[in-house]
């Protein structure tokens, strides 16, 4: 490949990168979404101080069910220099996700030059253009950059491409030691971004198989190790983060039928790129036999045929063998949440279909050789038409409300979805439709705990205080000793001036263990009943275990003066005014 031809290929990533930028402009309108965006940032004050605490809690801690601190530190960086004006949130996504379509396509031209069959510069040209643009503008993507929790997919894909990028070089430069420094220091990167990475070591022998066609030995093994250790040390710290949030259960030939099915769904969305959702739902057990199951299953088995017929052609079973392995990590053989598929786990596992897709149509627009306008002319108009279909999904990613519509009208059973649009609509102060949306949540999900919670403050802030302790103790009945719960309904029953039911709501929140909030609501309730003692040993226990509460030293004030020590009244009242008790 000429040095012209190089060049002309960065040229045209470069366009590709700057296509993409334009594309996803209107996310910069955007605002947060009550999916994680509340978790990971305009309601975590950790990333509101970036300094080695921060940074040494992020690397040694698990956030979220989670261990990704190169993400973390990111969002305090962005705080650091936007506050919570989701604006620059979204324009690192976006810049990230500009600088990956770049790569894609040095990516592409590199493999096309290791592969080493002499092609016209055209052939490079359409091949890079092709699966730089379809990485940068179809919208299975928009979830990972439209979402300012999904940071972690465009800043692991960052440093997965400039691993694979290194690597390559690696295999033919003589300069080998900085290159695989390079490719592992960018493959640890990867990793804590985020664990999907894992899958590195293995695509590392991918590419020796193809393009690179390097012999099989025990160097080619010995030298993936590291990158093997790396991810064995990201897979324990995922699974000791991730161990209590396992929730569906079933035979390991059911989860492999959910796999297969996953499998052939995001081909699926790859190639008729429609209805997409933040959620897609696992089918109930016993349709886990039906045609929508055993047809992937069919599917999958052609697939591999056809690259067990085509193992000469070693692009056919490199790319198969890269989508199958980069999608191991999520794709339900271990199964840690309701999801059926989510869009994100595309990111990276897209980059061999696009890849091929890209190679495929420059085989096809030689093949027309003087009229391959045939072909370019229609590739053009899928990828205008893509980046269409992007720019509505963006904005699908407005707000909290557009995007639980959004999901309620393409799955109307998803009771997380009735449930996350009720916050949003009582956020804004519309309480009706927020009760509305809770009471189909419940419908749909009696045990699910968070909507009750939810339905009982909306009819809280509309003063139907009777009616939110009834919605409590319907939840109760599910959840009997639910400590959230029980503390919600004191709350009310304090409000409600039902000061002995309310403290024995938190008197039952305290058998969990210590609480303080529990405890300084009870001593109130105990104030208003008249038992001064036990009201001020809640108080004491409380200024104990944290001497700054304004609350607790308010209370104490209150206890004092009822016992007729206005001295000390006086103290904790002071110091309840002085830590901003108003």
């Amino acid at each position: 490949m000429r040095r012209k031809e190089i060049w002309s290929a960065v040229f045209i990533s470069f366009i590709a990168s700057f296509a993409t930028l334009t594309a996803y402009l209107s996310a910069l309108q955007n605002g947060f979404v009550n999916f994680d965006d509340n978790v990971y940032v305009y309601k975590n004050a950790a990333i509101s101080t970036l300094d080695w605490g921060f940074i040494k809690d992020s690397f040694f801690g698990f956030y979220y069910l989670n261990w990704h601190p190169l993400t973390m530190i990111s969002y305090a960086v962005d705080y650091s220099l936007w506050g919570l004006d989701p604006f620059g949130y979204h324009l690192t996504n976006i810049v990230l996700h500009s600088i990956n379509t770049f790569l894609v396509g040095i990516l592409a031209c590199m493999l096309l030059k290791a592969e080493g069959t002499p092609r016209p510069p055209l052939f490079t040209y359409v091949s890079v253009a092709v699966a730089a643009l379809l990485f940068g503008l179809h919208p299975v993507h928009v979830e990972s950059v439209a979402w300012i929790s999904e940071r972690k997919d465009v800043l692991s894909g960052l440093f997965f491409l400039l691993a694979i990028i290194a690597y390559i070089r690696y295999s033919s430069s003589t300069c080998k030691a900085l290159y695989y420094s390079a490719s592992l220091l960018f493959s640890f990167l990867a990793l804590i971004s985020k664990p999907m990475a894992v899958t590195l070591p293995l695509v590392l022998l991918i590419l020796d198989y193809y393009p690179l066609k390097r012999q099989p030995s025990l160097k080619a093994i010995v030298e993936k190790i590291p990158f093997a250790l790396l991810a064995l040390l990201s897979t324990v710290m995922t699974l000791s983060a991730q161990t209590a949030a396992s929730s569906f259960t079933s035979s390991l030939w059911e989860r492999a039928l959910v796999s297969i099915r996953a499998y052939v769904f995001y081909l699926k969305k790859m190639a008729l790129p429609l209805d997409f959702a933040p959620f897609y739902p696992i089918a109930p057990l016993p349709e886990l036999f039906s045609p929508a199951y055993l047809i992937p299953l069919l599917v999958c088995c052609a697939l591999a045929a056809f690259c067990v017929i085509k193992r000469e052609t070693r692009i056919y079973p490199a790319v198969f063998a890269f989508y199958l392995i980069t999608l191991v990590p999520v794709i339900g053989i271990v199964q840690i949440s309701t999801h059926l598929a989510a869009d994100r786990y595309m990111y990276l596992p897209s980059l061999g279909p696009f890849m091929l897709a890209g190679i495929g149509t420059a085989w096809l627009a030689a093949l027309f050789n003087k009229r391959r306008h045939i072909v370019l002319i229609p590739t053009l108009a899928i990828l205008v038409s893509l980046a269409f279909v992007s720019k509505r999904q963006i904005h699908v990613w407005e707000d909290s409300i557009s995007l639980w519509s959004h999901e309620i009208e393409q799955y109307p059973s998803v009771y997380l979805a009735y449930n996350n649009r009720a916050v949003a609509f009582t956020e804004e102060g519309h309480y009706t439709q927020a009760i509305e949306d809770l009471q189909k949540s419940i419908n749909l999900a009696p045990d699910f705990i968070p909507a009750y919670i939810n339905l009982g403050d909306a009819y809280r802030k509309i003063g139907r205080k009777e009616t939110a302790a009834e919605v409590y103790s319907a939840g109760l009945q599910v959840h009997p000793d639910n400590a959230e719960l029980l503390f919600e309904r004191g709350l009310t029953y304090n409000n409600m001036g039902e000061f002995a039911m309310a403290a024995g709501d938190f008197t039952a929140v305290l058998t969990h263990g210590f609480h303080i909030e529990a405890s300084i609501y009870r001593a109130a309730a105990l104030i208003k009943l008249g038992d001064l003692q036990r009201a001020a040993d809640d108080l004491s226990a409380v200024l104990k275990a944290d001497p700054q509460n304004a609350l607790a030293h308010y209370g104490m004030a209150e206890v004092y003066f009822k016992s007729g020590n206005a001295e000390l009244a006086s103290y904790h009242r002071g110091r309840a005014t002085a830590l901003g008790y108003r």
